[in-house]
Order: C-alpha cells, then sequence, then structure tokens
C-alpha cells in the first residue's frame, strides 16, 4: 500500500491536485449561483435518500436522467460533498486528459502538455460558463459525465470492460454524450469493417452504451412532456421546422457563437496553437504553411464583423427574437446561400484542426471531430437551441481541445522538447 501511495505521489499527480484547489478557489463566486439549485435542494428535502424516487418520478414527467438527477438532488443538499466530489471530478478529468495525451513522463515528471491541460480548461471553462442553469446542476449535469466519459473510453481501451460499462452508461444520460460516443463508435466500426473485415468488440460495446441512452432519451415517458413544455415556453413556431430547419438553425447557432461572439475562446486557443506549432515547424525547417494559415485566420476572426459577406452573415443569422427562433417563413429567404456559406466556413475550420495534426491522426481526429460537432448540431432539434446558453458546447470544445493540445504535444516531442516516456521501464 505505501508502494502504491509513493507512486501516485508523484510531480504532475501534485500538480493537478494544486491547480484542482485553484479551480476551487475561482469556482467560489460561481458556485454561489444557484438558479435551478433552489428547486432541486427543495426536492432533495421532499423526497428521501438515495433520491431514486424523485429520479423515477422525474423520469415520468421530465427527464431521462435518472442517475444524474439522482446525484443532482443529492448534492443541491450536501453542497459540501459536491465541493469535494468537484475537486476529484476535475484532478480526474486533468489525469484522464494526461493519459489520453500520453503526456505523462518518467518518474511521473511534468511534461509541457500535461503543465499546460489545466490552464487550457481554465482557459476555455471557466467556472462562470457553469452558471447558466445553476453552477451545481450544471456540473452534475455536464462535467461529471464527461470525467465518467472519458474515464470509461480510457478504460474500454484497456480491455476492462465491466469498467467501462459501468462509466459509460452513466454518462451517455447526458444525450449529448450519447451523441458523441455513437458516432465515434459508428466511424470506427465503419472503418475497421472495410480496412479488417471485422470489427473490434471496443467500438461494438461503445455503440451499444450509446444507443442505449439514444434511446432512453427518446422513449423516456417524461421527453415528450418536457418537448411540449418547453415548445411552448421557448420556440412556439418549432414544430413548424422540418429537418433541414433544424440542421441549418444548429448548424448557424453553433458558428455564430463560435465565430462571432468567441464563446469559450475557443478559436482565440486554437489559433495559438497553431501558431505555436507553425514556428516549431518553421524552427525544424518545415513550411510555414501553419504559421501563414493561423495568422490569416487571425485577422480574419479579429476583423469578421467589419468583412462584407461575412459581416452580413452575422447579421442574417442573428435572429432578432431568440425566443421566437431562427428560421421562419420570410427567414428563408436566402436560407440556401447562408448555409453553403455556414458549409464553406465549417469546412475551412475543420481542415485548419486537421492541419495542426500530424498526418497519422488524421482519421482519430476527424473522427473526434465529427463526433464533437454533431453533439452541438443536435441542439437543433430542440426547443432550448437559444436557450441553453453555453453548456450545450462543452462536449464539442472539449473535444477540440483535446486535439490542439495533441497536437501541441506532437510537435514539441518532434522539436526535442518532450522526454518521450520509455514504455519498456
Amino acid at each position: 500500500m505505501i508502494d502504491k501511495l509513493k507512486g501516485f505521489s508523484t510531480v504532475t499527480n501534485w500538480y493537478y491536485g494544486i491547480m484542482s484547489l485553484l479551480y476551487l478557489v475561482v469556482s467560489i463566486k460561481p458556485m454561489s449561483v444557484l438558479v435551478d439549485t433552489v428547486w432541486f435542494r427543495k426536492m432533495a428535502y421532499k423526497f428521501s435518500f438515495p433520491y431514486i424516487s424523485f429520479a423515477l418520478w422525474r423520469y415520468e414527467n421530465w427527464s431521462s436522467r435518472l442517475l444524474i438527477e439522482s446525484i443532482t438532488a443529492f448534492y443541491a443538499r450536501y453542497t459540501t460533498l459536491f465541493v469535494i466530489t468537484v475537486f476529484l471530478a476535475i484532478f480526474f478529468l486533468f489525469k484522464g486528459f494526461s493519459l489520453l495525451l500520453d503526456a505523462e513522463m518518467d518518474k511521473g515528471n511534468l511534461s509541457v502538455v500535461g503543465f499546460f491541460i489545466p490552464w487550457v480548461y481554465l482557459l476555455i471553462m471557466y467556472p462562470t460558463v457553469l452558471t447558466g442553469a445553476g453552477y451545481m446542476p450544471t456540473t452534475t449535469n455536464y462535467v461529471f459525465p464527461i470525467v465518467m466519459f472519458l474515464w470509461g473510453m480510457l478504460f474500454l481501451g484497456r480491455g476492462k470492460y465491466i469498467a467501462s460499462s459501468l462509466m459509460l452508461l452513466f454518462s451517455v444520460e447526458n444525450e449529448q454524450l450519447a451523441v458523441f460516443g455513437f458516432v465515434f463508435g459508428l466511424a470506427f466500426a465503419v472503418f475497421q469493417a472495410f480496412k479488417c473485415s471485422k470489427v473490434s468488440i471496443k467500438y461494438i460495446l461503445l455503440l451499444l452504451v450509446s444507443s442505449v441512452g439514444l434511446l432512453n432519451a427518446v422513449f423516456c415517458p417524461g421527453a415528450r412532456a418536457r418537448f411540449l413544455t418547453e415548445a411552448h415556453n421557448w420556440y412556439k413556431s418549432f414544430n413548424d421546422l422540418n429537418f433541414f430547419d433544424k440542421i441549418y438553425s444548429g448548424l448557424a447557432e453553433t458558428i455564430y457563437q463560435l465565430l462571432y461572439l468567441g464563446i469559450f475562446n475557443l478559436l482565440a486557443f486554437l489559433i495559438a496553437i497553431g501558431l505555436v506549432v507553425g514556428i516549431l515547424r518553421m524552427a525544424r525547417g518545415g513550411s510555414f504553411l501553419t504559421f501563414f494559415v493561423s495568422i490569416v485566420l487571425g485577422l480574419i476572426v479579429v476583423n469578421i464583423k467589419v468583412l462584407p459577406v461575412l459581416g452580413a452573415l452575422g447579421d442574417m443569422i442573428t435572429p432578432k427574437d431568440r425566443f421566437v427562433g431562427l428560421v421562419t417563413e420570410s427567414g428563408r429567404v436566402g436560407m440556401w446561400s447562408n448555409f453553403g456559406l455556414l458549409t464553406v466556413i465549417s469546412v475551412v475550420l475543420v481542415a485548419y484542426v486537421m492541419l495542426l495534426l500530424p498526418s497519422r491522426m488524421w482519421g482519430v481526429g476527424m473522427a473526434i471531430i465529427l463526433s464533437g460537432v454533431a453533439s452541438r448540431l443536435m441542439m437543433g432539434f430542440s426547443p432550448t437551441l437559444y436557450v441553453s446558453a453555453e453548456r450545450t458546447f462543452i462536449v464539442m470544445v472539449l473535444s477540440f481541445a483535446l486535439l490542439g493540445l495533441y497536437a501541441l504535444g506532437a510537435e514539441a516531442k518532434r522539436f526535442g522538447l518532450v522526454q518521450v516516456k520509455n514504455s519498456n521501464k
């Protein structure tokens, strides 16, 4: 036991522990934003522990998130335990990213990428983005499932199927993670089927678990009641939209938030990564293309509102009344041309991320991009598209952040800035 504790007491783990405490400190004020916490606390006193009866009642009348709803009620009542859990969740998020990015060095020393993981998370996921529905409910519905999904994928990669399945079953109660897992598993299953004529059990398991999450969300008894209520409250014309309208709305709102409002600082982060990667590539005698494209893209983003075509597009995809919705009969005029331009913008952004990655990662990178984007575009099929705030971007944003960090790490290793861990030791 003592040897195991010594093995855990590494520079990297201590650093992630300290950074998790820092995250708690900067979360003090956001934690005081209650919003839905008040209602969950009221329900926690009305229903008894372990709040399964509360979750079943919600399942029949509102939400398919049985386990997530249970722990939300629990933490609404026991705030000290919630704070402790946040610390542990953030620590294991940093640690999980470090393992996934292969950023662990010999003897637990801190690598360049490992150092940047907590700072990147703070940059794009500053605690205030979790206050839309209240800090506590947003954290239990998004951050905790994401951490479980991350470790479920890590265990899946190591062949620990039972532990992985349990973690993934909890995480895919979040519908966006269910979509992410399904698209990711499907992409690799199709690739393996064509290349090897067989599919790994890992991807089959991921598809099955993700399908359970999707079916649970669709056939939950309370799903219909929730849909009708939210459509009435937030988007009265939603039932008039066709399939293409919903795809268009989801894409337009996503591009608008990322490109015109700079949500989560995601584009700024990716461009900064591109500049660093470009400089490292040029220093090794490589092409200047990455650096040049990053400069051009940065200039476009900074000046986007004054550029003739892109500025006009921003005005057109900004709904005058967010509660009525973007697509109306009059709004459909010019929709196809707008959709074409939005598609071009999307392709350019995806191509830019692929440019940052080494060629060996293009397949995995594209699967992660498709999965992350799908998790956000699905919001076009929800009447809460315009009122769900930042939280519905979290899965997609962390997907792109993961790829950005991988690109930085890969180039740092090529340049000799990172001591590669010797797996034979």
